[in-house]
């Protein structure tokens, strides 16, 4: 039997749900997919699903609380909001992403336009994904893993043919 949820315990949940969510996202320091906002928030609310990370996520845009960033043929990720430009490292082997804080790019070169604003995606190899440093199952790109663990699947090691292709 199933007992209705009260409306002051339904908000104390979505609450702490929300809170895990927006801390997640702002104690990474990088842009997160929903799927790595999932498996961070369970930390602090082990039942939070992915339709609530999406809800909230959604929510958070349209409040201004969270910036979406967009990486060429990426998932969305979010990031806590911030100003200036935007530069990021994608690694091509995990998927994550990471913010370069520095910015050598001098814009104000550009005679011919009016820059507003730029963005710039390094693409490569994180320090965990570097060849020389021992992988195992754990090294698992992120959102396959979250995705394998809540189906409780074991994940392996896998290894891909990088060799030219036709």
């Amino acid at each position: 039997m199933n007992t209705p949820i009260s409306p002051a315990l339904h908000k104390e949940r979505s609450t702490r749900q929300r809170g895990a969510i927006r801390m997640a996202i702002e104690s990474a320091g990088r842009p997160l997919n929903p799927h790595e906002i999932l498996d961070e928030a369970q930390r602090d609310v082990p039942e939070l699903g992915i339709s609530t990370v999406y809800r909230t996520l959604k929510l958070l845009l349209e409040a201004g609380e969270i910036d979406l960033v967009m990486l060429p043929g990426q998932v969305a990720r979010y990031e806590a909001p911030r100003i200036g430009p935007r530069h990021y490292f994608l690694c091509r082997s995990c998927q994550r992403a990471y913010v370069l804080k520095e910015c050598k790019l001098d814009v104000s070169k550009v005679r011919q336009h009016s820059v507003e604003s730029h963005e710039v995606t390094l693409h490569g190899l994180c320090s965990q994904c570097k060849p020389g440093r021992k992988k195992n199952s754990r090294d698992f790109p992120g959102d396959l893993q979250s995705h394998f663990r809540l189906q409780g699947i074991r994940t392996a090691t896998v290894r891909r043919n990088t060799g030219a292709s036709r």
